[in-house]
This record gives C-alpha cells, structure tokens and sequence, in this order.
C-alpha cells in the first residue's frame, strides 16, 4: 500500500496539516506557536558556597523533574508530560502551557531544547538555596478533593530528593515555609530562561520522541467521535494494550500525531478509546 507518510519530524519542521473532518475521518490542526526564547534575562548566579554541584550526565539521566499531575483531570500520571525534565546531557522536555498549546490535537503540545552545563548546575544550585537537597514534609490541610499533586524530583552526584506537595498552591489559611519554598521553587523553574542564564538554552523545537507510551480500552460506538485506523506497522495489537505498552515511533507516530483531540481507534474491527504520550527520558509505563 502507497503511505504518504507524515511524521512528527515534518510538523515539527513547520508542515502543516489540515485534514477536513467528515464522518468518522479525524482533522486536527497541529499549528502550534513555539515563542522564541526571552531575549532579555535576570541573571541567576550559582552560589559559590559550598561548591560546584556534580550530576550525573548520562542521556538518560532526569537531574531535575517537574511534575504535576493526578486529580479529575489527569488520574493517570505516565500519561501527563512533565511540566520540566531535564537531563544531565543537555536536554530539555517541556509540557507547553495552555495558551501555547495546538487545538485539537491528539497528543499534548511537547517541546524541548537544550541546556548547558552551566544552565544546569544554576537550577541545582537554585534548588539547593530552596532547601530541596533534604526530606521535608508538606503536610496542610486540604480540604479540596480531587485536586493535582506537585512532584520535584533533584538528582545530584551526592544523592536524590523527591518532594511531593497535594494541592500546591490550592492552601487555605496559613501556609507552611516548606509548602511556600516548593511553590516559590517550582516557580523558579518555570522561569526557565532566567534561572538557567542568558546563552544558557538552545532554541524551543517541537519534541520528537523516539517512543510513545499508550493503554488501550474497547468501545462500543463512536458516536460523535472521530476515528482513525491504528497503525499496520505497530507490532503490537490495541487488544493487547489493556495495559501500558510503549513503541517506536516509526510504528506509531503518524497515528497519535495526526488524530485530532479525541479521537477513537480503530483495530481489526474493534474500536478503541486510547491514551497516549510522548516518551521522555526517564519515563515509564
């Protein structure tokens, strides 16, 4: 059979498609803005005491990750993009922010770019300031139900630190110095480019993962739902995905990159309602 095969490489490269929606063909529009990085920044300087911070440097090694996830919206966590990973070879993966985000798509809006040695050790160094190199507790009361849960993962040479907050930010009353530093940190990081220095980061880029993770449920009807057919190169079936299954993106790329925003999945006549991810360093199913 003859593909026309559209990878994420190509709508990463600034390819456009628009599939017009008619029965059960899914569309999506995968434009997306990815903002340049800031041309003016703050400075933050390492400390210089106690030293430099040593990390490990593999590609695969996530020395800080940021993470929000849980609740009504997202009960499933290895399906939810870090709010920040970064590794200590130099990568960065970032959710993009709602207002950023492309409509309609599939998948969430991903992007990354690089970081320097220097950008690294300048978020551990800000980390350290903010007491996360040491167990805390960030025990509040909450009395808001289904709410996301904040996670801080630091990873150093020395040792690793997670740091795990329910309803950060959602506290009535007053609010611990521990709850206060997480917020204040987590923060800090989303100010990437001021955390990390001017001439710390490369260029945002659209993500392109070499995997994808997806768990696959039968339906009954479409209903309104759009639908799609499952890949013919995937080697494994949407029968056996009842439970996390992670590919190649060369077998299932076109299929999560192209769907529009909730669609189902059609596979050896079954229709299937499935979540998926792009994979990133360090995650898992």
């Amino acid at each position: 059979m003859n593909r026309n095969r559209v990878s994420a490489r190509a709508l990463a490269s600034g390819a456009v498609l628009i599939a017009a929606c008619s029965g059960s063909t899914a569309s999506v529009d995968t434009r997306a803005t990815v903002p340049s990085p800031a041309t003016t920044a703050t400075v933050v300087e390492a400390p210089t005491a106690p030293g430099p911070i040593r990390f490990p440097t593999g590609a695969d090694d996530v020395v800080l990750l940021v993470t929000v996830d849980g609740g009504s919206d997202q009960p499933d966590p290895r399906f939810t993009p870090p709010i920040l990973a970064v590794t200590g070879a130099g990568e960065v993966v970032r959710r993009a922010p709602p207002e950023a985000a492309a409509a309609g798509q599939f998948l969430a809006t991903v992007w990354t770019q690089t970081i320097t040695p220097t950008g690294i050790e300048r978020l551990l160094a800000a980390a350290r300031d903010d007491g996360l190199f040491a167990d805390r507790s960030y025990d509040a009361d909450i009395e808001i139900a289904d709410q996301a849960t904040t996670t801080v993962r630091v990873v150093t040479d020395d040792g690793s630190w997670t740091h795990r907050a329910y309803a950060l930010g959602a506290e009535s009353g007053d609010v611990s110095p521990e709850r206060r530093a997480l917020r204040d940190a987590v923060e800090r990081f989303l100010r990437l480019e001021q955390s990390a220095g001017p001439g710390e980061l490369g260029p945002l880029e659209f993500y392109l993962p070499a995997e994808y993770l997806f768990q696959a449920a039968p339906v009954d009807e479409a209903g309104e739902r759009p639908v799609v057919v499952w890949s013919e190169f995937a080697t494994v079936a949407l029968a056996d995905a009842a439970t996390c299954q992670r590919l190649p993106e060369l077998e299932v790329g076109e299929v999560f990159e192209t769907a529009a925003a909730g669609s189902l999945i059609e596979d050896d006549g079954t229709l299937y309602d499935v979540v998926a991810v792009q994979a990133w360093p360090g995650s898992s199913c």
